[in-house]
């Protein structure tokens, strides 16, 4: 299931929101990213993923959820709990960049 689409600026804007922090972000072109990933192998992982960022990719799961019954988790929901989960855990063993 998938919630209702929304931009990235949205979901950094949720997630800062809920952190308790500023929302400090920039925007970055397919020039800068691509210059970053020849030092950086995650960042060139983004260049080929970059369509998805470029234009509307909007998913529709309302087959689905007719199908199994299943409603996606909101993301405002799911925000909520992720920033829980890493202010209860500090040391987790995920790193966030």
């Amino acid at each position: 299931p998938s919630p209702a689409p929304l931009t990235q600026r949205q979901l950094a804007a949720l997630v800062y929101k809920e952190a308790g922090q500023p929302l400090k972000i920039r925007a970055g072109g397919r020039l800068i990213l691509s210059v970053m990933g020849l030092f950086n192998p995650n960042v060139r992982e983004i260049v080929e993923m970059l369509y998805e960022f470029e234009k509307p990719f909007v998913l529709d799961s309302s087959k689905f959820e007719k199908a199994f019954g299943m409603k996606a988790t909101s993301i405002e929901q799911a925000v909520r709990e992720t920033v829980a989960y890493f202010k209860a855990h500090p040391k987790s063993e995920i790193k966030v960049a």
